[in-house]
């Protein structure tokens, strides 16, 4: 059972299995009240401090089992963020010049939004936008992808160009009509 826990823990590093003696004192015994351990052996599966799984005494096939469906959901989630990885991508590429902004062109929701739309029709910009406050989802893992913390967020040709203050400095530096020639 040892080699097994230990296969599953070099190969899902996010899953995490507690071997608890709960006659011992201190944290382990503070493990077997938390996990509310009954018998001997008892396995918990957690993930990411969550349990999401558990075997209540000496049962292989119920071991194996329960390890087969926590890979088989380790690997729909990982299946799942690379779909959504490839979603941005899909988005942030949409259109040669994409923004994510709060809101919409016609009813920006922040000032930020406001300046951002003035400016692109100033300049005669043709763009698409994302309005980010529509999924929650998408607004918070844009910011890690982009590595960028903050919106309006703009892309030209899928790169990111940055936020409003950036655009503002390509604007005032005389770069716009460069920077929108493709090469």
């Amino acid at each position: 059972m040892g080699d097994l826990v230990s296969a599953i823990e070099q190969k899902f590093p996010e899953i995490q299995v507690r071997r608890i003696n709960a006659e011992n004192d201190g944290e382990e015994n503070q493990l077997a009240v938390q996990y509310q351990v009954q018998s001997v052996p008892t396995v918990v599966f957690t993930r990411y401090t969550k349990e999401v799984g558990r075997v209540d005494g000496l049962d292989v096939q119920l071991l194996t089992d329960t390890v087969l469906h926590l890979t088989e959901t380790t690997d729909a989630d990982n299946g799942r963020e690379k779909n959504h990885q490839e979603y941005l991508r899909g988005l942030i590429n949409k259109h040669t010049f994409m923004i994510f902004i709060k809101g919409s062109p016609q009813q920006p929701r922040c000032g930020f939004t406001a300046q951002l739309i003035r400016l692109l029709n100033e300049h005669k910009i043709d763009f698409d936008y994302f309005d980010i406050l529509a999924d929650e989802r998408v607004r918070q893992d844009l910011k890690a992808y982009s590595n960028w913390p903050t919106y309006p967020q703009i892309y030209l040709r899928g790169e990111l160009i940055g936020g409003l203050d950036i655009f503002q400095d390509i604007i005032q530096s005389g770069q716009l009509q460069s920077l929108m020639t493709p090469n």
